[in-house]
């Protein structure tokens, strides 16, 4: 069971960028790739949630949506749904939720999404989950807590601040188990965007109490894509 979740230019570049109008078969047979080697740089996020949601430019639209593979990365690819995200931002480059979904979020003095509790309908409470920052301004740290488990993910970046590794040790219903995720990009947009990365997560259960010793251990593979949307302007101006 795979639970994984999550830089560049502001410089034009002639390429073209991947549009809502992608297919599901364009993605998983490649069309989609870019061609584009932009420079890498933590100055071109245009505000703190599109640097929390990994995304440069001014965007205005994220559907994320996960396949699941064999370790070839081309083979029983698996449409899972379930995981599908679509995420939009204000003018103002800050996320946005229906006024369904029953959420309420807490922001610090930097504008930076400190808190975010989200409603669930079979508990009647409030489920939060708490964001802390490295230095750099990208998530170190994802406090979760949910009505039958809970667990703190922690990040891993390289040197281009890119995603590289999640890991999160849970405990659920008296049992303990982690899970570690492997992030590696293999397409971007022509603004330098991940739109396609491979995961492999490691799911270790029955674990003692320090996770040292675990009876089981499970492998998946997945892919997951995003196709972004950006708004007319679409480069805007940095923060600071």
């Amino acid at each position: 069971m795979n639970r994984c979740f999550f830089f560049l230019a502001t410089s034009v570049v002639m390429c073209a960028c991947v549009s809502s109008s992608t297919s599901q078969n364009d993605y998983l047979n490649g069309d989609t790739k870019q061609q584009c080697q932009l420079p890498l740089t933590n100055n071109s996020f245009l505000s703190s949630d599109y640097r929390l949601f990994d995304v440069r430019g001014k965007v205005s639209k994220v559907d994320v949506k996960t396949f699941k593979c064999d370790s070839s990365w081309n083979g029983q690819i698996e449409h899972e749904k379930w995981r599908d995200k679509v995420y939009t931002f204000d003018k103002n480059g800050d996320v946005c939720f229906n006024s369904d979904e029953k959420v309420k979020l807490t922001r610090n003095n930097k504008k930076q999404l400190v808190k975010m509790e989200t409603y669930i309908e079979d508990f009647h409470i409030y489920i939060p989950s708490e964001f802390v920052y490295n230095d750099l301004g990208f998530l170190d740290t994802l406090k979760e807590s949910g009505a039958e488990s809970y667990g703190e993910k922690t990040f891993k970046y390289d040197n281009n601040s890119d995603l590289i590794l999640s890991y999160k040790p849970s405990v659920g219903e008296g049992s303990y188990y982690d899970e570690t995720c492997y992030y590696k990009i293999v397409e971007r947009d022509s603004l330098g965007n991940w739109t396609k990365r491979h995961i492999t997560s490691v799911l270790r259960n029955d674990c003692d109490k320090d996770r040292i010793n675990c009876q089981n251990s499970e492998t998946n593979y997945s892919i997951e894509m995003r196709v972004i949307t950006y708004s007319d302007d679409k480069f805007g101006k940095s923060e600071n």
